[in-house]
């Protein structure tokens, strides 16, 4: 989970303390942005109206990236996100275009893997994708541009893919958003099919697969839609559970602990009526929700 001025790490506490009630979250503070680039929401504005706080962390250089990263740590944040590349909802940022250099990208792995933390890449396009890959990351979210490259180098490195068709399809198809500043290729119909095809090249070539919504870019309650887009695009509905359950837990790093049922794991489950594995769609309709042994929904409640 990604957030303004660390509001994620707070949440995060305040679930973990019994202050509220929600899902365990793994909190990486601010995304960390070059000058101009995605996530930098003061790109609309005139240079005099210039922000002097951000939603993101604009680090320029391997030296400022250090420093972002140990800043992170400082707040208390579980992971490390950056932008590796610009994205559709940043004012003047082009999804495809690379953003931070290998060297700038690699200071912050090295930094957060000094306290054990992994990094985690936003990157839409094959340049940022590979310069990511190539400097340690463990996962890429979207990958919306893949292309045979960047696909056997993610196998080949091991990285982690969450790809969020439910977020694509949403502002590409459902409220067909106009991207005509984006720098893509074809209209939004067309972009969604390919990287449907994308995904399912990337699946039948042995990448790693990690379930993701980037929620709240479609409206909250609606996460476990991607399952369906996911077996549509090709995966079978075996892997597309593994990939919200264990493996999901092993891009977390928490892969002893939680992600499958078994003696000393964490008590982490749900239950749907039907068989997921013959109609997917019923991971859409949540009847039994329990969280570390404690129950929050259940037919009773």
């Amino acid at each position: 989970m990604s957030d303004a001025f660390y509001c994620d790490v707070a949440l995060r506490d305040a679930i973990a303390r019994g202050w509220i009630e929600g899902p365990r979250v793994f909190a990486s503070g601010p995304i960390l942005t070059i000058t101009g680039g995605h996530g930098s929401w003061g790109n609309w504005l005139a240079p005099e109206h210039r922000l002097t706080t951000h939603a993101s962390a604009i680090v320029d250089g391997a030296d400022e990236a250090r420093k972002a990263v140990r800043t992170h740590i400082q707040y208390g944040v579980d992971l490390i996100k950056v932008a590796a590349t610009g994205g559709f909802g940043t004012p003047g940022s082009i999804p495809g275009a690379a953003s931070f250099t290998v060297e700038e990208l690699a200071a912050m792995v090295d930094e957060a893997a000094k306290r054990g933390l992994a990094v985690t890449a936003h990157a839409h396009g094959p340049e940022g994708i590979a310069n990511a890959i190539r400097a340690g990351v463990r996962s890429i979210e979207h990958g919306t541009f893949l292309d045979e490259a960047t696909i056997q180098l993610m196998k080949e490195h091991e990285v982690f893919l969450v790809m969020d068709l439910l977020a694509a399809r949403y502002d590409l198809i459902e409220i067909n958003k106009d991207f005509s500043d984006k720098a893509l290729s074809d209209g939004n119909a067309e972009e969604y099919a390919k990287m449907v095809a994308r995904f399912r090249q990337a699946y039948e070539a042995g990448v790693r697969i990690a379930f993701g919504t980037d929620a709240s870019v479609f409206p909250h309650g609606r996460n476990a839609e991607q399952f369906r887009l996911m077996v549509d695009a090709g995966m079978s509905p075996a892997d597309a559970i593994r990939s919200a359950t264990s493996w999901a837990a092993e891009l977390l790093g928490i892969g002893g602990e939680a992600g499958t049922l078994a003696v000393g794991r964490r008590a982490d489950i749900i239950a749907v009526s039907g068989d997921p594995l013959g109609d997917v769609r019923v991971l859409e309709r949540v009847e039994f929700v329990m969280k570390a042994g404690g129950v929050f929904v259940s037919p009773e409640r």
